[in-house]
C-alpha cells in the first residue's frame, strides 16, 4: 500500500490543512462578526495570520471544539 492509499496519512494531511475564517464560520454556523468577537475575546480556536488572512489549522479547530465539548459536558 502506498502512502497516498493509507487513510492515516490522508487524515494527518487533512488535520494540517489551513481553514479560512469563512470556512470556520460555515462549520460553526456563525457570522464572521461573531468569529471576530470570539478571536478578540480569546474564546475561539487558535488562529494565525497567513499572508494577511486569518487562518485556523484544522487540527487546532478540532482540538478547540473537542475541549469545548468536554467543558460543557
Amino acid at each position: 500500500m502506498s502512502e497516498t492509499e493509507n487513510p492515516a496519512v490522508d487524515l494527518d494531511a487533512a488535520r494540517l490543512q489551513w481553514m479560512t475564517a469563512k470556512e470556520v464560520c460555515a462549520e460553526l454556523r456563525i457570522s464572521l462578526r461573531t468569529f471576530d468577537r470570539m478571536r478578540a475575546n480569546g474564546t475561539g480556536p487558535r488562529w494565525k495570520m497567513v499572508s494577511g488572512q486569518v487562518r485556523v489549522r484544522r487540527d487546532w479547530f478540532i482540538a478547540w471544539s473537542e475541549a469545548d465539548d468536554e467543558a460543557t459536558a
